[in-house]
C-alpha cells in the first residue's frame, strides 16, 4: 500500500497549516526552553570539562511564590438568590440554590478542582497558557475536566484570545494505535479502512522533553470543534481516516477554557511570567559560572614548572 497516493483528511491539513503557523511564531521552541528553565536544566547544549555548570534557579522561586499566593485561599462555585426582586420567589429561588451548591460542591470535589487550579495556574505562568477540557460522563452524570497541553490545542483565530469566538478550534491526542482502531469501529468506520489507523512519528512537536520518546506505537487523532446555527458540531480523524463524521454535541459553548497568566495585545495565548525572566536568569548563571572558574584558578597555590628539566613530567602529579 502506498500512502502517498491516500488523500490526506480535511482535518489533517487544517492541522499541518496551524502547525506551520505554530512553528513561525515559535510556541514549539518557547515551550521546551519556559519548561526547561523552570525545571533548572538552564545550561542546555553546553559542554565543558573539569568544572561543573552552576546555576541559581530563581525562576521556579518565583513562579512558586507568584502561584502560591493566588492560590492561598480555596475555590468554589456558589449560587445565590440574594439579587431576585420578586420576594414572593425567594423562598424557592434559596432553595433551588442550595441544591445547586450541594450539587457544585459535588462536581468540584469529585473532579479535585482545587488540585487542578494549582496545577493550571502554574502552567500558565510557566507557558503562558493552561488549557482545560470538559467532557461528560454519562454513567458518573457529570462533567471531568482534562488538561490539554499548549501544543495540543489550535485556534481558528490565533490573534484573539476569546476562545467562544473561535471559528473553529482543533485538539490533538496522542493514542495507541490498537486503542484508535477500537475507537474507530465504535464509531462505524469500515473494517477496511482501519488498517489505514498506522503509527507516526509526530513526536518532535509534543510539550516537554519526556513526551518527543514513546514506547508503544502511537498515532495522532484530532478533534475539531466548531459552531453551526448555534450549536457546537465536533468531529474526529486521523490522517488518512475519518473516525467520526460531523455531529451535533447540542453544546452552546466550546467545552474548553484557557486560563492565560498575562493578556498580549494580538496573541490568543498571552504571555506567562518565565518568558521575561530569561535573559537575567542566564546572566546570573554566566556571572556564577565566571566566580567559579576565578575561584579555581586563583583560590589555590598553581605549580610552575619547567618541564625541559625534568625526565619524567607525566609524573608530576603522582605522590611519591
Amino acid at each position: 500500500m502506498d500512502f502517498n497516493d491516500i488523500k490526506e483528511t480535511d482535518i489533517w491539513q487544517l492541522y499541518s497549516e496551524a502547525q506551520s503557523y505554530a512553528r513561525l511564531i515559535g510556541m514549539y521552541e518557547d515551550t521546551d526552553r519556559n519548561f526547561r528553565m523552570y525545571n533548572g536544566n538552564q545550561w542546555e547544549g553546553v559542554k565543558v570539562k573539569d568544572i561543573e555548570l552552576v546555576q541559581l534557579n530563581f525562576i521556579k522561586t518565583i513562579v512558586k511564590y507568584k502561584v502560591g499566593t493566588i492560590n492561598q485561599n480555596l475555590w468554589a462555585i456558589n449560587f445565590s438568590a440574594e439579587n431576585f426582586e420578586n420576594r414572593a420567589f425567594m423562598e424557592v429561588a434559596t432553595k433551588v440554590c442550595e441544591l445547586l451548591n450541594k450539587k457544585a460542591a459535588k462536581i468540584w470535589e469529585k473532579n479535585n478542582m482545587d488540585y487542578y487550579l494549582r496545577v493550571l495556574s502554574k502552567i500558565s505562568a510557566i507557558n503562558d497558557e493552561a488549557i482545560a477540557y470538559f467532557d461528560y460522563d454519562k454513567n458518573e452524570n457529570m462533567p471531568i475536566l482534562e488538561m490539554l497541553a499548549k501544543n495540543d490545542v489550535y485556534y481558528g483565530n490565533e490573534n484573539d484570545s476569546n476562545i467562544q469566538k473561535q471559528p473553529y478550534i482543533l485538539t490533538k491526542q496522542r493514542m495507541p494505535v490498537v486503542k484508535a482502531r477500537e475507537l474507530a469501529e465504535r464509531y462505524g468506520v469500515p473494517k477496511e479502512k482501519l488498517d489505514l489507523i498506522i503509527g507516526d512519528m509526530e513526536t518532535a512537536e509534543e510539550s516537554g522533553e519526556a513526551a518527543k520518546y514513546e514506547k508503544d506505537d502511537m498515532v495522532t487523532v484530532l478533534t475539531k470543534l466548531y459552531k453551526k446555527d448555534g450549536k457546537v458540531y465536533y468531529s474526529k480523524a486521523t490522517r488518512f481516516v475519518e473516525i467520526k463524521k460531523e455531529t451535533n454535541s447540542t453544546l452552546e459553548l466550546y467545552p474548553l477554557e484557557h486560563l492565560i497568566w498575562e493578556e498580549k495585545e494580538g496573541s490568543a495565548r498571552g504571555v506567562g511570567e518565565v518568558r521575561g525572566l530569561i535573559p537575567n536568569q542566564l546572566e546570573v548563571n554566566k556571572t556564577l559560572m565566571r566566580r567559579a572558574l576565578v575561584a579555581k584558578n586563583t583560590a589555590y597555590p598553581q605549580k610552575a614548572v619547567n618541564t625541559e628539566y625534568i625526565t619524567n613530567p607525566n609524573d608530576l602529579n603522582k605522590v611519591g
